[in-house]
């Protein structure tokens, strides 16, 4: 696993594993040192749009402004930043001229059961509430649970290699609780 700082993208090189025979997923930790000033989040929203290299400034901050976080306030701004440096890494990491983009507030257990995706590559990164978990398929009673603020790419069935050995699920949120999280895929 990789580390880095919230704001910075990630290695280019650590995160190109994700392409290697028999690699389905590939986690770069990051230290979620400001996402509690998030708290309390608004209520559920979701944002979905297509992002592109001429798009993502504008589609970041206006999906702050949807799902009720001000972009203007401190928070927003750092929110802003580090959601933007993510997409515009994720295009250039993966060459793509557009992806699809996620923002999402969500209250409780959104995806529970185990799963893989019909994409190339999804990028998770969970910003309030605990964190997306996957399982290897031959040790399937071990749960591993992506810390909050760090990043999880996720080989999905379209891609040249995907292997099969890797399935992911959004973790059990009390009724109270919720979720901020962002997602990235082609």
């Amino acid at each position: 696993m990789l580390t880095t700082e919230l704001g910075m993208p990630w290695e280019t090189s650590h995160v190109a594993q994700i392409d290697d025979v028999g690699v389905d997923v590939v986690v770069v930790e990051r230290a979620p040192l400001w996402l509690s000033m998030l708290a309390p989040l608004p209520p559920t929203g979701r944002v979905n749009a297509i992002v592109s290299p001429n798009t993502f400034e504008r589609v970041t901050r206006d999906s702050l402004f949807t799902i009720g976080i001000d972009p203007a306030s401190p928070v927003g701004i750092a929110l802003h930043r580090d959601v933007a440096a993510i997409t515009a890494s994720f295009l250039e990491q993966f060459a793509v001229t557009k992806a699809n983009y996620r923002l999402d507030v969500s209250a409780g257990t959104s995806c529970p059961k185990f799963h893989s995706d019909v994409v190339h590559v999804r990028l998770i990164t969970t910003y309030v509430g605990p964190g997306t978990e996957f399982v290897h398929q031959d040790r399937a009673l071990r749960v591993v649970r992506i810390a909050t603020g760090s990043l999880c790419f996720l080989k999905g069935r379209l891609h040249a290699t995907y292997g099969d050995s890797v399935l992911h699920r959004s973790p059990e949120v009390d009724d109270d609780g919720a979720r901020l999280i962002l997602a990235l895929d082609f």
